[in-house]
């Protein structure tokens, strides 16, 4: 078995996101880093199956010099390399980040076999835009379902469940394939202190990437206009039951 997990650096925020001065990115000067909740699981799922039915697991990022810090973490956890498509460009968009790890999957598919399983988180918590996966999976014209939150492997097929609002979908697919995990597939382990020194000896590649020109690019971000609450007194004592009725029925409650 052979699996790639591809993750993203994002900020580790707890409260109010601050933008840069320009609008274009987060300002991260006093934030630390980590990976999405979906792509922890992802990661986690690679190590399960690999340790279940033998191969090799390899996590890729796309970054500048400090999300190596995250492939670290991952092979901490149990990933067997890394791979760093450096860049300290922070003007990506989806479709030039999807073709840059393209590019690469091939290239390292020529020289190692291919993938039977590249994993994807299913959004990023911070741009939640869900799409880079499914536009890999599109270039490398593979079977693809994104959201899933149950995987089995058997013989040369996967076994895929993804909930919905009808209820829970199934599929089977033939592998190589591309799917994205969904958070709660599984619980991720924390890396152990023996882990931790076993990832500052494995293998992490770099390989220096640039966006390419899409037609398309990133503006800005804005903050969603704070929804404000304020408490209005209708009354007080038994003068107030004719504006509480009223409040009633406008939201419809009584008639």
């Amino acid at each position: 078995m052979n699996i790639l997990v591809c993750i993203k650096q994002i900020p580790d925020v707890g409260g109010k996101i601050k933008l840069s001065d320009d609008g274009r990115d987060i300002d991260s000067r006093n934030l630390g880093f980590t990976i999405s909740p979906h792509e922890e699981c992802a990661v986690e799922q690679a190590i399960q199956l690999v340790k279940k039915d033998g191969g090799s697991a390899t996590v890729l990022t796309l970054g500048n010099a400090d999300s190596e810090e995250q492939l670290r973490d991952s092979l901490a956890r149990g990933m067997d390399k890394g791979v760093l498509l450096h860049t300290e460009n922070s003007n990506w968009n989806a479709n030039q980040i999807a073709r840059a790890i393209t590019d690469t999957i091939k290239k390292m598919e020529t020289d190692d076999g291919t993938f039977d399983l590249i994993l994807f988180g299913s959004e990023s918590a911070d741009r939640g835009n869900a799409q880079v996966g499914v536009l890999v999976a599109h270039a490398l014209d593979r079977p693809s379902v994104n959201g899933i939150n149950g995987l089995e492997v058997e013989g040369n097929s996967a076994l895929v469940k993804r909930d919905s609002d009808e209820g829970t979908e199934n599929y089977e697919l033939v592998l190589a394939a591309v799917l994205s995990v969904k958070d709660g597939m599984n619980v991720p382990r924390f890396p152990s202190l023996r882990g931790t020194l076993m990832a500052k000896k494995k293998p992490i590649q770099f390989i220096e990437v640039e966006p390419d020109d899409t037609g398309t690019s990133f503006q800005n971000f804005e903050h969603v206009p704070e929804q404000r609450k304020q408490a209005v007194i209708l009354g007080r004592g038994p003068e107030a039951a004719a504006s509480v009725v009223q409040v009633l029925r406008r939201l419809e409650l009584v008639e």
